[in-house]
């Protein structure tokens, strides 16, 4: 059995709760006959109150998956202590940097370098109700009279997982269970720990580019793709596609010995029916045949879609972006046809008639976010 356990708080000789209560939203507090408050602190055996000496039980303390250590969030520490990766950069200089709550505050990663974690400071990035904070003056993220920026990364359903995993030489291609709940559209996975050739030691990332089927990219270098994705995320022989469920990890990240944390981001192709979407762009978009079934004339009708928008013109001709358009019975030039475009100026979605005409209806009236 694994998972987490936090705030562990032990009353002797007194009754806390006497009637129905709501569980504590906040740390809990050493009061009246606390006699063991612990599971709350930076360190594993760290503890506010404790009758003795509080023990790690590992073998390998902070070690890899299973082993016990500081995670630096809990339930206090968010809505629901989900967790997530904080990427940072020093806008003048220096490298990319990556702490995660799995792996805890205390160990980094940088994308230009294919070395293991390193331990830093305790406390390096420390992960709180408020976000994370971090160490005054520590050389990373924090130097002075320097300038940073963070990218945040929260682990949710349909967005962001972290997985962490062992090898176990698997050649022939390993499954991973992921918690993303939808298909990844990119998947980060470096190892964490020393051994093996530099080879295996790179930072993996598969994309679900249509163009990057059997192929995969490295983020500590400027190389183009690697045709040789089958090894990382296949079988050897062939490529397999993740699911939202699984990854297939193969030789190059499932090397025996090695721990590998895994960044998995959502935004893959499904094959779930219903999932499909067109793009469109300036007058470009999907145009119905001319048709009796769609002539929709006086009479009450329905139009509805999603539009996920980039961008809108600002001007020229059409000065709106066209989506969709139904043909009219006798072609194109009719009266009778509909176009379903979105407005630039307030970025509203509607449906008008042909050659500029008053609009039919309005299919949407909020504003669209644009992206």
């Amino acid at each position: 059995m694994h998972g987490y356990i936090s705030n562990v708080r032990f009353i002797k000789g007194s009754c806390l709760y006497t009637s129905n209560f709501t569980p504590s939203t906040t740390a809990l507090e050493s009061v009246t006959n606390t006699k063991l408050l612990c599971c709350n602190q930076s360190t594993v055996t760290g503890s506010t109150i404790t009758p003795d000496v509080i023990k790690n039980t590992s073998k390998t303390p902070g070690q890899g998956v299973g082993s016990i250590y500081p995670l630096n969030f809990g339930p206090f520490t968010g809505d629901d202590g989900a967790g997530g990766l904080v990427w940072t950069k020093q806008r003048a200089g220096q490298w990319h940097v990556l702490y995660d709550t799995v792996r805890g505050g205390s160990y980094s990663l940088t994308t230009n370098s294919l070395d293991a974690q390193a331990t830093n400071i305790a406390g390096a990035v420390t992960f709180n109700n408020g976000g994370y904070s971090i160490a005054s003056g520590y050389g990373e993220n924090n130097t002075s009279n320097q300038k940073y920026v963070d990218w945040l990364f929260r682990k949710s359903e349909g967005f962001f997982d972290i997985v962490q995993f062992s090898g176990n030489g698997v050649t022939t291609g390993r499954a991973i269970d992921h918690n993303l709940k939808s298909v990844p559209g990119m998947i980060i996975v470096k190892r964490i720990n020393t051994g093996g050739s530099s080879g295996y030691q790179q930072w993996f990332v598969y994309h679900d580019a249509p163009s990057m089927d059997g192929y995969r990219l490295k983020l500590q270098g400027q190389d183009q793709r690697q045709n040789d994705g089958n090894l990382v995320w296949g079988n050897g022989s062939s490529f397999v596609r993740p699911t939202s469920t699984q990854f297939t990890v193969g030789e190059f990240i499932n090397y025996s010995g090695g721990t590998y944390i895994a960044y998995l981001f959502a935004g893959g192709r499904s094959g779930a029916t219903g999932s499909s979407s067109c793009s469109f762009n300036g007058t470009s978009g999907l145009d119905v045949a001319a048709s009796s079934a769609v002539n929709f004339g006086t009479g009450q009708f329905c139009v509805e879609c999603w539009v996920y928008l980039d961008d809108a013109p600002g001007s020229g001709s059409p000065s709106y972006a066209r989506v969709f358009q139904l043909d009219g019975p006798t072609g194109n030039n009719n009266y009778n046809n509909l176009q379903v475009t979105i407005n630039p100026s307030n970025y509203t979605l509607h449906a008008w008639a042909y050659g500029g005409g008053n609009p039919v209806a309005i299919v949407g009236s909020k504003r669209l976010k644009v992206i």
